[in-house]
């Protein structure tokens, strides 16, 4: 016979997981509306994450608690697709790792967190996730150079600002976006490929001025 306890754990193990559900409902509509109008409040997230505004704001108290875990979300997001890239270059083509890792990384999002910077004030938890990621992107980056797949004077900065121009296109609806972002992919990752062609007349951005639209 069951026991008060367990009768009552499939319940809680009902909501949980339907809490789990809302959650992931409300950050997708939340970082599809944000990263392009961070301005919108929380009740049109709300209405199109198809919650209700209380429920949002138990589970996010300001709109910069929710931009604050976007942020996290996405960082960890392509933290991951930087350590899956660098497993494929210890087992394959080191250059099919990075084309394959800059399109997992847009594919995650990677360039949509620009429209959320002074929205919220990073702390240093996130800044250190922050300098993890980039430390990650670069391991892919010089091991990609190091095995002579791509051009030495191609930075992370430069990836970085790579997909926050992919991130820009878009075209009729989120599939048709996402499938023109691949389609430049295709089409540009060339550039990035060693030997290069000659060498570029503009230096680099810095980390100073990338991560100065997040801590001003």
């Amino acid at each position: 016979m069951a026991t008060d306890d367990q009768a009552e754990r499939p319940r809680l193990s009902g909501r949980r997981a339907e809490a789990a559900v809302n959650d992931a409902r409300v950050l997708a509509t939340a970082r599809m509306v944000l990263t392009e109008a961070p301005g919108t409040p929380m009740a049109e997230i709300a209405a199109r994450a198809g919650v209700g505004v209380g429920s949002l704001y138990r589970r996010f108290p300001s709109k910069e608690a929710l931009a604050y875990r976007l942020c996290l979300e996405g960082m960890n997001a392509i933290a991951n697709v930087a350590r899956e890239a660098l497993e494929r270059m210890d087992a394959g083509d080191p250059w099919e790792a990075f084309v394959g890792f800059v399109a997992a990384a847009v594919e995650a999002g990677a360039g949509s967190l620009r429209g959320l910077a002074g929205t919220f004030t990073p702390d240093d938890f996130l800044n250190r996730v922050a300098v993890d990621m980039a430390g990650l992107m670069q391991q892919v980056l010089e091991r990609a150079q190091a095995e002579g797949a791509v051009r030495d004077d191609i930075t992370t900065n430069d990836v970085g600002l790579f997909f926050e121009m992919l991130r820009a296109i878009r075209v009729g609806d989120a599939a048709r976006s996402d499938a023109l972002r691949r389609r430049y992919i295709e089409m540009l990752s060339p550039s990035f490929r060693a030997p290069a062609n000659g060498e570029l007349s503009v230096a680099p951005a810095s980390w100073a001025e990338i991560s100065g639209a997040w801590n001003p």
